[in-house]
């Protein structure tokens, strides 16, 4: 359980901050809330780090077994 929180809190705020920095200052949307440009923003952000996240989760477990 502590695993899980962990890694939803931290995927979190990366995705958060990297999503509204990015479509703030790389795209200069103004506002940043425009669903047209966020929303793709993010989730090519939570595929790529949930993917890390299995791989990397995977690898450590195996390891430890």
């Amino acid at each position: 359980m502590l695993q899980f929180l962990t890694v939803l809190l931290s995927l979190s705020a990366a995705v958060a901050v990297v999503g509204l920095l990015g479509v703030r200052f790389a795209l200069a949307q103004v506002p940043i809330w425009e669903p047209t440009k966020l929303i793709p923003i993010v989730g090519m952000l939570l595929g790529n780090a949930i993917s890390g996240v299995a791989i990397g989760s995977n690898h450590c477990l195996s390891q430890v077994v």
